[in-house]
Order: C-alpha cells, then structure tokens, then sequence
C-alpha cells in the first residue's frame, strides 16, 4: 500500500479520475476515507440526533437482521467448518435453502440487470434466463464463500455477536426474547459495521455505498437520485476526456454503470439503514446513528502514528 501512496499524482494533475485525485489529494488507497475526507467540512455538526426508537424501529424492520435471527437459531447447536473458515458444502446448503437466500439472489441480480438497454449477455439469452443463471451462480458449491448471501450473514453475524467462531465450527447464540429499542439498536449497528468491514474488499462497491451514504448525509437525509450516482461512478472510474460517449456505445456504458451502482447499493439495502427505490436512495433514522457509530470504529482502527 505505501508502495502505491508513493506513486500518486499531484492531485492538481490534469486527466484524473476522481478516484486518482481524491486519493493524491488524501495520500490514502482507501475509498471511505478519501470521501469522507473531503466531505469533512459538509458533514453535521450533531452526532447521534436521531430518536433511539426510529432507529429502533428501522433496524427491527430490517429484512437482513431477521434472516440473520434465523441463522442464529439455525445454527445454535454448531455448524462445522472448512480449514479456511467457511462452512462445509452440506450445510452451507442447508442454510441457503433455510433462510430463503435463492430469492435474495435473484432479487439482487435483477437489480444488476435488468435495465434498458440490456447488456449483450442478457440480450442474447433473455433476461428471466440470464437471471437465473446469476442466482445459480450464489449457491454454494464448495463452501458457504461462493455464496454472497451467505458471506453477508456470516460477517454480519460474528460482528454482532449472533454467530460464534469457535475454531472447528460456528455456534448461533440466538436471541431468546424480543430486543428492547436498545438491543435493537446495538445487533442491527453491530450487524452493518460487520457487512460495512466485508464490503470494504469491493473498492468500487464501498466508494458507491460510501458516497450515497454521505450525500444524503449532508443534505438532511434527503434522496439521492441514482442519476447522480451513475455521474459519480461514471467520475470515480474515468479521467474526464473518456466520459463523453453518445450512441450505443454510450447507452451501454451507462446500463453496465448503473448496474454496478444497483449492486452495490443492493448489497446493503436490507440493512435498515438505507431505503432504496426505483430512482433513488437516503439515509433513514438507524443510517444516521450507522454513520456516526462506523466513523468512531473506523477511526478506533486507524493506525497510530
């Protein structure tokens, strides 16, 4: 890493994608803390404003966290492991079709693709097809990594606490009795840091999520349209004299584009922190205290100097 720091530009360089130039400008190869840096001076001055109960209530809403509930019952009496930390092909499985991750997957694949114009793959073998086929890719094979459903819940679950890593096998430690707004609060802000850290080995995805995040942030929560989203990948990939393309070729840039900023935001959609629609994504009560929280951890794991 401070191999490639050494190596930046100027960030006054002319040609630069915005990505090159906020990391010169930062010295850093870190998506989340290059634009947090240079929103700095945007962001509130009020942290953890918002009422225990709405965040509360957004996290107890959360698709995400009741699957991972199910995981934590489901696997109370151990689930063994593979030496790399994976669970074992079997119940690997087992838990997919259990918690109902198939839908999940086609849910997120038809986020990705299913936009006009189509990408040349869906075009040529129909989108309901290509589709399924990207939902039979997220089934396990091997283990519970070639599953990004699975992976999900996984990094979720030991980060809150509801899934035990005990070496040989993984124990779920169910919750026994409903949360208070409290033990809401704290599994669902536990759980999304733990998805937030696993998202972070996607660094287009994290700049994505990390940008909607803060541009709805900035602006009282407001929604941010996926429009604007699709200028600011289209920015964080391409130096300026590569982003005016008219045509075909320009429509199809934009279609794969905004699937990868669909994906993206998918990823972390469930959460309870975002609410994402047809046209555009904000923050809701339990994203504004996630911000806040994910910033003291962040800066609890920065390096000292």
């Amino acid at each position: 890493m401070f191999e490639r720091q050494r190596l930046l530009p100027s960030p006054d360089s002319e040609g630069l994608s915005e990505q090159d130039r906020l990391y010169a400008a930062y010295y850093t190869d870190d998506p989340v803390v290059a634009l947090i840096s240079s929103m700095a001076g945007e962001l509130p001055d009020e942290r953890y404003s918002t009422p225990l109960q709405g965040v509360a209530d957004d996290l107890a809403a959360s698709p995400y966290l009741r699957t991972l509930l199910d995981f934590a019952t489901w696997a109370r009496d151990g689930v063994p492991l593979t030496a790399t930390g994976n669970l074992r092909v079997a119940p690997a499985r087992e838990a997919y079709d259990a918690l109902g991750l198939e839908q999940w997957a086609r849910d997120l694949a038809r986020l990705q693709y299913d936009i006009d114009p189509p990408l040349p793959g869906p075009a040529a073998m129909g989108m309901e097809a290509w589709i399924e086929q990207q939902v039979a890719r997220d089934r396990p094979t091997r283990s519970a990594g070639d599953s990004v459903g699975l992976e999900r819940l996984l990094a979720g679950g030991g980060a809150a606490g509801l899934l035990v890593d005990e070496g040989r096998r993984i124990v779920g430690r169910p919750v026994e009795e409903e949360p208070t707004a409290k033990g809401w609060r704290d599994l669902g802000i536990r759980a999304a840091i733990g998805v937030f850290e696993w998202l972070r080995e996607r660094e287009l995805s994290t700049a994505i999520v990390t940008q909607a995040i803060l541009r709805s942030l900035v602006h009282g929560r407001r929604p941010v349209s996926l429009e604007e989203m699709d200028r600011f990948c289209q920015a964080w990939l391409t130096p300026p004299e590569d982003r005016r393309m008219s045509g075909a070729d320009g429509a199809l840039r934009r279609t794969h584009r905004r699937g990868r900023v669909n994906a993206a935001l998918g990823l972390v959609a469930d959460l309870g922190i975002l609410v994402l629609d047809h046209d555009s994504v904000r923050l809701t009560d339990a994203g504004d205290d996630f911000f806040w929280t994910w910033w003291d951890f962040l800066e609890e794991q920065a390096p000292r100097a």
